[in-house]
């Protein structure tokens, strides 16, 4: 505030007979309730307006205190600014509707008008947004020390982070505190929102294609957590700034010509954002109504309408109601036994510490495909302390499940080169080479896996003959909405084994089908602070967890099209598979470095 605007009030305040409300306060309500001032907290991560940053600029100011009971008092703003003061422009590198990670996606709806629109509008929609997140209790900023609002639980608390405002945009970024129940842990889930105003000719007007000349398109996105029909981003604000922005449109400017629209979010992560395909909201209305939650756009993706609504049900049960498996040409049974089982053997605790799954590759040299955590340290990806020992079912087995017995101990001889080259994984996968058969097959993981005298296998062909392997096809290629099978040795959580707590030698299976290929740009730059940054993944929908970690995925001929790295942590249903087509290569190296001279 001015200094003329401030000694005005302390005159007003002279005046105003001790009255509870001062003309100063009124004057200032009445802005903030018409849209003209917009509060704001400055102290927060990055505050840029118009293209300048105000980020931490309150703390080089004092303000007097202003009382107001729109928000408590420890909330009460004490910055504000006019959106119709923002300069023109738009902004050109702050969002993008693609992900760089496969766990992530873009929720994006809008609304068209076809004759244009009143001057002004953007404006309005940033200052009642805005507003009503400042000014309302769920919704608190960043600010270092303050008190959660009142009578409101620690576990659900947003936090606004950044606020970026432009004349036809804006821009945020919303954290949301969330009570992991079952180990008591919080975590912050965030939330990027993203609305604009554009015409055809905008970089950032979704659908262009389908637009004419004279025609404009608000936009509002969010993006964020995709599990469970992306709950994380529709409560982490983009809800509220939705119904909030929705609200102000229908309300005053239910007049003009316009359509609701939801955006598809595949085309939004696969294609030229301008060829997106687009529904009326009367459709997805229609099919939610209908309980037929999935719908494909006109360049067949087939998107969950619970994602564009904002109505997931973590209850239901998906595979039941979206897949229809058909009869597969290879029963599990011949699959499985190709499947092994893979863990550390720890020398100095004498029992197995961690556990995975993988399948052979390559009979005639022993070849086992696995994913690399399984093997690795995560933090670092340095491969763990211990021997690598290998469960294999028995071709004689009597029993009716599928048992596993420790009966080989193996190397690892290819992984992911850029964990050399920059500590970073992008390839959750490695190639281990079977080295020596145990005297004895093990049904235990205890200290009778570091007692059996062993035999040499490797640099044997026909030792490694004699073992008659099964090993499983390789396919590069996969359909959307294809039924697949995930075959492995469930040990539940990350694989890892405590002391005293059994390990899972019986194979299972489970089934599921493909949603989507994520595959990152190579010119895109990853976060530099996290150690896995996978290049390509395969999203699959299948009630699976971590101790499948390294299993192969089959198709219905029984072809393998990728492993298992990972369970989303927010849908246990979704998984992400590393891709054939990515370790392809380190199959080939491995060939190469057993056929290497220096070998023989």
């Amino acid at each position: 505030l001015s200094c003329r605007t401030k000694k005005a009030a302390e005159r007003a305040l002279e005046y105003s007979n001790n009255r509870s409300v001062t003309p100063f306060d009124f004057l200032q309500r009445l802005l903030i309730r018409f849209g003209v001032f917009v509060p704001i907290d400055l102290s927060i991560d990055k505050a840029c307006l118009g293209g300048r940053d105000y980020s931490r600029y309150s703390e080089q100011l004092e303000y007097p205190e202003v009382a107001s009971n729109i928000v408590a008092e420890a909330q009460a703003p004490k910055h504000f600014f006019l959106p119709s003061l923002l300069g023109p422009g738009e902004p050109s590198e702050i969002w993008t509707f693609k992900t760089v990670e496969s766990w992530k996606t873009t929720i994006c709806h809008s609304i068209l008008f076809p004759d244009g629109v009143p001057p002004g509008l953007m404006e309005r929609i940033t200052a009642s947004v805005l507003s009503d997140l400042y000014t309302n209790q769920e919704c608190v900023s960043d600010r270092l020390g303050l008190p959660p609002p009142p009578n409101r639980g620690a576990d659900c608390k947003l936090r606004i982070k950044e606020t970026l405002c432009w004349r036809s945009a804006f821009f945020l970024k919303v954290g949301k505190e969330v009570l992991d129940r079952s180990t008591g842990v919080k975590n912050e889930s965030m939330v990027e929102i993203f609305a604009t105003l554009v015409d055809q000719d905008s970089h950032l007007c979704v659908a262009s294609d389908s637009m004419g000349v004279g025609m404009r398109r608000l936009i509002f996105c969010g993006k964020g957590q995709a599990g469970d029909m992306g709950s994380k981003i529709w409560e982490g604000g983009y809800l509220r700034v939705l119904k909030k922005g929705m609200h102000h449109v229908m309300s005053e400017y239910g007049g003009l010509e316009l359509e609701r629209q939801a955006i598809c979010p595949y085309c939004l992560a696969k294609k030229p954002i301008s060829q997106a395909s687009l529904w009326d909201a009367s459709i997805i209305e229609a099919h939610h109504s209908g309980n037929n939650h999935m719908i494909r756009c006109r360049y067949g993706h087939s998107v969950d309408v619970r994602l564009l609504t904002g109505t997931s049900s973590p209850s239901s049960t998906v595979l039941e109601s979206q897949l229809v498996v058909g009869e597969a040409d290879v029963p599990v049974s011949e699959l499985l036994k190709a499947v092994v089982l893979i863990g550390v053997w720890d020398e100095e605790a004498q029992r197995i510490i961690k556990a995975g799954s993988g399948f052979i590759v390559d009979k005639k040299r022993g070849l086992i495909v696995s994913a690399g955590h399984t093997l690795m340290d995560k933090t670092n990806w340095r491969e763990m302390r211990g021997k690598i020992v290998v469960g294999i079912i028995p071709k004689d087995n009597t029993q009716d499940d599928p048992v596993a017995v420790f009966r080989y101990f193996a190397r690892i001889i290819a992984k992911d080169p850029s964990i050399s080259e920059s500590g970073v994984c992008k390839l959750d996968a490695c190639i281990l080479q079977i080295t020596t058969r145990m005297e004895k097959d093990v049904r235990e993981s205890g200290s009778e896996i570091g007692e059996q005298p062993e035999t040499l296998l490797m640099n044997s062909p026909e030792a490694m003959k004699g073992e008659h392997f099964d090993q499983l096809k390789v396919s590069y290629k996969f359909e959307l909405d294809e039924a697949v099978r995930i075959l492995g040795f469930n040990q539940g959580g990350e694989g890892l084994i405590g002391p005293g707590e059994e390990l899972n030698r019986c194979a299972d299976f489970a089934r599921g089908y493909v949603v989507m290929k994520f595959a990152v740009n190579e010119i895109t730059e990853q976060s530099t602070n996290r150690k896995f940054q996978p290049r390509s993944e395969i999203v699959v929908i299948c009630p699976t967890i971590g101790g499948h970690s390294g299993g192969p995925c089959v198709n219905q001929q029984g072809e393998v099209i990728g492993i298992l790295s990972r369970a989303d942590p927010a849908d246990k249903q979704r998984c992400y598979l590393v891709p054939s087509s990515e370790w392809k290569a380190l199959v080939k190296d491995a060939k190469k470095f057993l056929a290497s001279p220096r070998l023989m």
